[in-house]
């Protein structure tokens, strides 16, 4: 695949899923969305559609090792600046692996079921994160968790940037 082709894939990616995310009030699941952005790039860049979807799980796993980097980079940086512990930073790795798993159990379900098992989940982080004298923006979930968590910000919290 040529460069040109590669930077039209990539922008129709990006462009893609800005459209996805615009489009929340659309009838239409996310996954369903999402096959047919896979479906309409590669036919314009005249591809098969398993190539196009191929970039976007690239692209996302970057994305998740970057996340991942930056959240051990913040709590390495609250051990060194006191506010938590080596421990704590180790339980919440751990604790931050684990919920990404249950985050991805929910891809499934209907925005009403995911909406009842995010409210769920939320409230069994809180709880682990009293039982562990955490902060609960250390947890890693500070940033989109759920509806009143966007913008990296719990009520009455500041994130770790």
């Amino acid at each position: 695949m040529n460069l040109g082709k590669k930077v039209l894939l990539t922008t129709a990616a990006v462009v893609g899923g800005a459209v996805m995310v615009s489009q929340t009030a659309a009838a239409q699941e996310p996954s369903e969305q999402l096959a047919q952005i896979v479906e309409r790039i590669a036919a314009k860049l005249n591809m098969q559609p398993s190539q196009v979807q191929s970039v976007l799980d690239e692209m996302h796993s970057e994305k998740q090792t970057e996340m991942q980097t930056r959240l051990e980079e913040r709590l390495t940086q609250a051990v060194t600046d006191g506010k938590i512990t080596e421990v704590q930073k180790q339980a919440i790795l751990s604790k931050h692996a684990e919920m990404q798993t249950k985050m991805e159990a929910l891809r499934g379900l209907t925005p009403e079921e995911r909406k009842t098992e995010m409210e769920k989940i939320h409230e069994e982080m809180k709880i682990w994160a009293e039982e562990n004298d955490i902060d609960f923006p250390f947890i890693g979930f500070g940033r989109g968790f759920h509806m009143g968590m966007k913008m990296g910000h719990w009520p009455g919290k500041d994130i770790i940037n």
